[in-house]
């Protein structure tokens, strides 16, 4: 599954072709004590993603632009902006 629209800071949320939203989304084992399945491997999620009909699916299942990585662009041109600044006070 793609999604697009992805944003977040904590959990991420994103929207998939057929314009669902999905949420990632982790168990707390301290206030909640139902396992959830993976619709498509069937495998059980301690995280993953969680549409609102309440349907989950693991990591292993959703891509979308700029997956597994540590930076979003938005953040990238923020960092890149403040280090630019820093290198130019030390070169005065």
């Amino acid at each position: 599954m793609f999604l697009t629209d992805v944003h977040g800071r904590k959990f991420l949320t994103g929207t998939d072709s057929h314009q669902n939203t999905w949420k990632q989304f982790e168990i707390d084992y301290h206030n909640e004590t139902i396992v959830n399945r993976c619709i498509e491997c069937g495998r059980l999620l301690e995280f993953g993603w969680k549409n609102v009909m309440e349907e989950t699916v693991c990591d292993s299942e959703v891509d979308y632009e700029g997956v597994r990585t540590y930076f979003f662009p938005e953040e990238i041109e923020k960092a890149t902006a403040i280090l630019t600044d820093k290198l130019q006070l030390w070169l005065d």
